[in-house]
C-alpha cells in the first residue's frame, strides 16, 4: 500500500461519495478536514485510490504525540483500516484515535470515550411528505400544527446573524447541562463554503423573537442536524418541532434523500442523559443506525496506561 498526500478535492468527495458512511460523511469531506486544520492523506493499492484519512497530531510532554483521526479512516474494506493507521504513525506517537463506521479487530485496539455518537436516527425522504407526517408520533404531529397555527416563522440565517441566536445556545448548554464551544467554532463551522458541503443556520421566530435555532449540515445526499438550541420561554408554541419540520421539507424539495438527527441514546431506558431529547427525536420516525464508536490504537501501552490515568485525574479536577 502507498500513503501519499491528499491534493485533488474533487477525488477525495467523490470516494467520499461512493464509500463514506450513511450518518456523519460530511466530517470526512475536503471542506470540513480544511476548517479542522486536518492533513489529509489517500492510500493506494496498485495505484487504485483504497482509502483516505484525515489526521491531527496532537502534541503531549516529553516529546510525545497521539494522532486523531476522528473521522474514519474511510476504506475500501475494513481489513485495511490497520494497515492505514500503521501508515499514519512515526516514532513519537503514542496512540491514534480513530473512528471506523465498521467493526475492525486487532489486540491494539481499546475502547475510549465516545466523540462522534455512535447511534443515531435516520429519516428517509422517499415517502411523500403526507406520509412522512403519518409516520410520525400523533403528539409529534400535533405540535407542528399548533405551532404553524400560530405563526411561527421560519428564517434562514447567514453567520453574520449568529449573535442573534447565542443566547439561545448559552441558554440551552446551562438548562442542560453540557458544555458548548466556544462563539468561534459555531462560526468558524457557518464560514466554511465549498461545492460539495454547506453549513448553515436556522431559526424558528414569534413575533421577531427567535425561540429555536439549528445548525445545519448538508452533504451526500443528507441533511445532518448539528447543534441546536431553544428558548425556555413560549415553549408552548413548539418552534423545535415546526423548525425541523420545515427543514425535513426543505431539504426533500431541494433533492435531499435522508436527514440525520445526529445522536440519540442506544436504548429505550429514560434514566438516560439522552432520554428526553431520543423521544423528541424518534417523534418523528425514521431508522435506528449504529456504528462502533471511538477507539484507540495504542503503540506504547505503558504510556497510554500513564496518560489515561492523568487524563481521568484531569477531568475530575475539572
Amino acid at each position: 500500500m502507498e500513503k501519499r498526500e491528499a491534493l485533488d478535492k474533487q477525488k477525495w468527495n467523490d470516494f467520499i461519495k461512493k464509500h463514506g458512511p450513511r450518518s456523519g460523511a460530511f466530517l470526512y469531506a475536503w471542506e470540513w478536514s480544511e476548517m479542522a486544520r486536518g492533513q489529509r492523506y489517500e492510500f493506494l493499492e496498485n495505484g487504485e485510490l483504497v482509502g483516505i484519512a484525515s489526521v491531527g497530531y496532537i502534541l503531549l510532554p516529553l516529546c510525545q504525540s497521539y494522532i486523531s483521526c476522528i473521522a474514519g479512516p474511510l476504506a475500501v474494506k475494513s481489513e485495511t483500516i490497520i494497515d492505514i493507521l500503521k501508515m499514519l504513525v512515526n516514532e513519537n506517537t503514542l496512540f491514534v484515535r480513530f473512528e471506523p463506521d465498521e467493526n475492525v479487530s486487532s489486540s491494539r485496539i481499546k475502547k475510549t470515550l465516545t466523540i462522534t455518537p455512535p447511534t443515531t436516527l435516520i429519516t428517509s425522504f422517499e415517502p411523500s411528505v403526507q406520509e412522512l407526517l403519518g409516520k410520525m408520533h400523533q403528539k409529534t404531529r400535533y405540535n407542528i400544527n399548533l405551532a404553524q397555527r400560530k405563526d411561527v416563522e421560519i428564517r434562514f440565517l447567514t453567520v453574520e446573524n449568529l449573535d442573534e441566536v447565542w443566547p439561545l445556545f448559552e441558554e440551552t448548554a446551562k438548562r442542560d447541562g453540557f458544555r458548548i464551544h466556544a462563539k468561534k467554532h459555531y462560526q468558524d463551522l457557518l464560514k466554511i463554503k465549498g461545492d460539495n458541503l454547506r453549513v448553515f443556520l436556522v431559526a424558528a421566530y414569534f413575533e421577531n423573537k427567535p425561540l429555536a435555532a439549528n445548525i445545519m449540515v448538508d452533504f451526500n445526499e443528507t441533511r445532518t442536524y448539528l447543534h441546536g438550541a431553544s428558548s425556555s420561554e413560549n415553549r408552548n408554541l413548539m418552534a423545535p418541532y415546526f423548525l425541523h419540520w420545515e427543514l425535513i421539507k426543505d431539504a426533500k424539495e431541494k433533492g435531499l434523500k435522508f436527514y440525520d438527527w445526529w445522536g440519540i441514546a442506544k436504548t429505550d431506558d429514560p434514566k438516560d442523559p439522552w432520554a428526553g431529547i431520543t423521544r423528541f427525536k424518534k417523534g418523528f420516525g425514521g431508522e435506528v443506525v449504529s456504528y462502533p464508536g471511538t477507539f484507540d490504537y495504542v503503540l506504547k501501552p505503558f504510556k497510554y496506561f500513564i496518560y489515561n490515568a492523568l487524563r481521568k485525574i484531569a477531568r475530575k479536577i475539572i
